[in-house]
């Protein structure tokens, strides 16, 4: 006779056994209510950043169709890591380029100062109001700036040496972000030179970066402080140390 302890043991094992229901772990489903573009048109006619060549599709008479373009055009993905070995475009896994983000909205303090730079004390004040950031996630800034996209002068803001002056992540934000929270990445509405500040791509502060960069993102506006996941399709450059990016964001039902 089996014990009672041991009826309890096996019967959920009998239950699914007489449903036909398999004991494997199930496919996990994302569920989702909108689905936001965040990736601008890569553009043909637009001249950005000086020299920097114009994309071109290319229809030669025997209509063999070629493309070329900038790596570094429009919305696009950067890998600060990958000068070391195996870390490149072609070797990001599929989980790579599915990310959970969180977006830190800072389209006020723009309104007052174009050349804004997110604080520690905002990513602070995030926290208390929405929680803590997971470690792993992708955290985006939100500027407003990508409204100026269809103007190039407006939107990149040159200065003398050709940096960009837009809003964008100060370098003590960045270092906080990796080493207090080990986000996976950053993402902003901005030009790529004022995702990750200069000073941390200097390899005595290789630490300090995250995996990975998306920059000259749209939309995101449209997106919740916490919930959204971004799918990032990257084209597998071989060596390739970024790719344009076509970006979507998966934004759960509201409560």
């Amino acid at each position: 006779m089996i014990g009672i302890r041991r009826l309890f043991q096996v019967f959920p094992l009998l239950f699914c056994f007489a449903c036909g229901t398999s004991l494997r772990p199930q496919p996990q489903t994302l569920h989702f209510c909108t689905l936001v573009e965040l990736s601008h048109v890569l553009p043909t006619e637009l001249s950005q950043q000086g020299a920097t060549p114009l994309t071109r599709l290319v229809l030669p008479p025997d209509d063999r169709r070629e493309l070329l373009i900038d790596l570094r055009r429009a919305t696009h993905l950067d890998l600060p890591h990958a000068e070391q070995p195996l870390v490149s475009v072609e070797h990001m896994s599929p989980r790579d380029l599915v990310q959970a983000a969180v977006v830190l909205d800072v389209r006020e303090q723009v309104q007052d100062d174009p050349r804004y730079m997110l604080q520690v004390a905002d990513i602070r004040a995030w926290e208390w109001r929405h929680g803590r950031i997971p470690a792993g996630a992708l955290v985006l800034l939100a500027t407003g700036w990508d409204r100026h996209w269809d103007e190039p002068e407006r939107y990149f803001n040159l200065d003398e040496r050709q940096v960009p002056l837009v809003p964008g992540f100060s370098a003590e934000a960045v270092t906080w972000l990796v080493e207090q929270r080990q986000v996976q990445g950053l993402g902003s509405d901005t030009p790529a030179q004022r995702a990750v500040p200069a000073y941390a791509t200097d390899d005595t502060h290789q630490s300090r970066q995250p995996a990975l960069l998306l920059s000259n993102l749209t939309r995101l506006d449209q997106l919740p402080a916490t919930g959204a996941t971004l799918v990032i399709g990257a084209l597998k450059v071989q060596a390739g140390t970024g790719s344009p990016a076509h970006v979507m964001a998966f934004v759960p039902c509201s409560r």
